[in-house]
């Protein structure tokens, strides 16, 4: 019903080309074939990557955005249950609007919900709106006099968590699970020579070897691709006239202020500390 759609917005292609992927994801292959054959399935299949920071979660969520069909992101970070249910029913209603496909039911379009941090969602009445949509496709939701009742039968579901052992296994258990690890040493070097043509000056004769001590001297405190990434560009920035170590610790002097900063809030004593303290009789005016 959508291949005219989708070819002119290139959904459906298959995700292991190296070349037609962004350099900041590095490695993965499987999973990015898997990808694109899962979209060119049309299997409805709900996917969890799971894993610390600096794995490429989100940057695999950017790449779905751009290549799966009528996206829509969503942040548990910053958003609520209730946010995804408008956003659902604010997508149904510029569909049925959308000149050309009116008359086309509803629940035939193809639908990409993308939900970065997973793990943050607080409230069990959203873990439950959530669950119910990840099993039976379904939403319902009824506030006052407004009521919503969606069925979306060709919804997949992507979503990203740092902590997948915060959600219940019942939940856990809707999706596809990846879990991601760190790169390792020799993965972070072999991707800082990947991307060093592009962010180095690719006339630099010592390109690889300026690469690899980036990639040493940042990965015992850091093995995020950004900032892989952004060190090379402020070495360029400063014309090559500092060495790598100088650019690293240019980077961590301030750096090192935010994180003292955030040791020593979280050692203030907290207010809910000091009135459990006067209820104890600890501390405080005896009155």
């Amino acid at each position: 019903m959508f291949e005219g759609i989708k070819q002119r917005l290139g959904i459906g292609q298959t995700l292991v080309q190296p070349e037609t992927i962004d350099d900041r994801i590095i490695g993965y292959n499987d999973i990015k074939i898997f990808l694109g054959q899962l979209e060119a399935s049309k299997k409805m299949l709900n996917v969890l990557f799971n894993g610390p920071p600096a794995t490429a979660k989100s940057l695999f969520l950017d790449e779905l955005e751009r290549r799966y069909p009528n996206p829509i992101r969503y942040d548990f970070g910053i958003s609520t249950g209730k946010g995804v249910i408008n956003s659902l029913v604010e997508f149904k209603q510029e569909f049925q609007e959308r000149k050309g496909l009116r008359g086309k039911s509803f629940e035939d379009v193809p639908i990409t919900l993308l939900i970065d941090e997973v793990d943050a969602i607080k409230p069990k009445t959203d873990l439950k709106m959530l669950h119910n949509l990840l099993e039976g496709k379904r939403v319902t939701y009824t506030k006052f006099r407004f009521r919503v009742d969606l069925r979306i039968p060709n919804l997949r579901v992507f979503a990203t968590t740092n902590y997948a052992d915060k959600l219940p296994e019942p939940f856990l258990s809707r999706f596809f699970r990846f879990d991601l690890r760190e790169y390792t040493l020799e993965e972070f070097i072999q991707i800082a020579k990947g991307i060093a043509p592009k962010h180095l000056n690719p006339l630099r004769e010592n390109i690889d070897e300026l690469a690899e001590q980036f990639a040493v001297e940042l990965y015992p405190r850091d093995k995020n691709v950004r900032q892989l990434r952004d060190m090379m560009i402020a070495y360029e920035v400063f014309e090559g006239q500092k060495t790598v170590a100088e650019i690293l610790g240019f980077k961590l002097k301030y750096t090192q202020v935010r994180d003292e900063e955030q040791r020593e809030q979280r050692t203030r004593t907290r207010p809910e500390s000091k009135r459990k303290q006067k209820k104890n009789g600890i501390g405080g005016a005896p009155f």
